[in-house]
């Protein structure tokens, strides 16, 4: 009997190791033969990443807007841990762009592997009115080596602006298995600053100061027309509550014209800045059908602003677009008084 028992018990402690060595030699294959992109993280202060021996990451990719998901996917995706696979394109600088996310496994192309973070209510996923869906790839702790984790929990910061990781990441070309390899630092970073108002104030106009910085010794420019078209505003939620989701009335698209006045060059280690008026019709925010001020934000809601340059072909004919960076850049999130991350 006790015989009987002893032999289980390796049988599992075997089952246990092939397991192991299994996923082992997955990584491993992964590394050696799968294609090389890096990830941006999210724009957080660094102190909040750092648990020790590993950092613990968000990356942008890690939420997904609900518009990238096929309908007749969204009522599987409430359920939490559904597999899914996030179909993408790579910029020059082989940072990923996300382009859908789906249940099936692309045929074809760049795709990555992930888990429904959270549970979601099938309202959710089907109402425009929720803004992104929650995703994990598997490489949200990158484990250090003793002297390097003071680097990443120091950060890296220019003239006070935080300056994103691009995580180097291996993903398997036939199942979208990705493996940390390594880390840079973004070439621009940006972040915002919140005004302080009083009770008194809030009917004010809601003003932010958007820094934006180069951190490579050669000059960088981005496009920035008078009116700020090419930076819009994204909403989340962080959890569900009873209030009505806000949303944007009408974030207009960019107009697509622009002129060499546009073209904002940025030197080497230098800042541009500006104030960006959130109280523009454009960023006017409703609640069903009253439009309602940032002012009027829940606990659990939160904005962001995001640039995007213009597809190359609307600014080919203009000069100096060589400087142009190609890349798109995200603030850390904000509520009604102060910055959240």
């Amino acid at each position: 009997m006790k015989t009987g028992k002893n032999m289980l018990i390796i049988g599992a402690v075997l089952v246990q190791l092939i397991a192991l060595a299994s996923m082992c030699l997955q990584r491993e294959a992964v590394l050696a033969t799968g294609n090389t992109v890096y990830i941006r993280t999210e724009p957080v202060d660094p102190r909040d990443m750092f648990r020790g021996d590993y950092v613990q990451l968000q990356y942008e990719i890690s939420s997904i807007p609900i518009d990238m998901v096929p309908e007749q996917d969204r009522e599987e995706m409430q359920k939490r841990h559904s597999r899914v696979y996030l179909a993408f394109t790579t910029d020059r600088r082989s940072i990923i762009q996300p382009l859908h996310l789906s249940l099936k496994k692309p045929e074809q192309g760049l795709f990555i592997r992930g888990l429904i973070e959270r549970e979601y209510f099938i309202s959710d996923l089907t109402s425009q009115d929720h803004s992104t869906i929650d995703v994990r790839y598997g490489i949200e702790k990158y484990f250090m080596q003793q002297g390097k984790a003071l680097e990443i929990e120091t950060g890296k910061r220019f003239e006070g602006v935080m300056i994103p990781l691009e995580m180097e990441v291996a993903i398997g070309k036939s199942n979208g298995i990705a493996v940390l390899k390594d880390y840079r630092y973004a070439e621009m970073g940006m972040d915002i600053k919140i005004p302080e108002r009083r009770q008194e104030e809030e009917d004010l106009p809601f003003i932010v100061n958007v820094k934006i910085v180069n951190t490579t010794e050669r000059p960088l420019a981005i496009v920035d027309p008078a009116g700020h078209d090419t930076f819009t505003l994204e909403l989340s939620q962080r959890f569900k509550s009873s209030a009505e989701p806000l949303r944007i009335l009408n974030q207009s698209q960019p107009s697509w014209h622009y002129q060499a006045d546009d073209i904002k060059m940025i030197a080497p280690s230098a800042v541009y800045a500006f104030y960006l008026n959130l109280s523009d019709p454009r960023f006017r925010l409703a609640r069903g059908d009253k439009p309602v001020g940032f002012h009027e934000m829940e606990w659990n809601e939160q904005a962001r602003i995001l640039y995007a340059p213009p597809p190359s072909e609307k600014i080919a004919h203009l000069p100096g677009t060589g400087a142009i960076w190609d890349g798109r850049l995200r603030s850390r999130t904000f509520s009604s008084y102060n910055i959240v991350d």
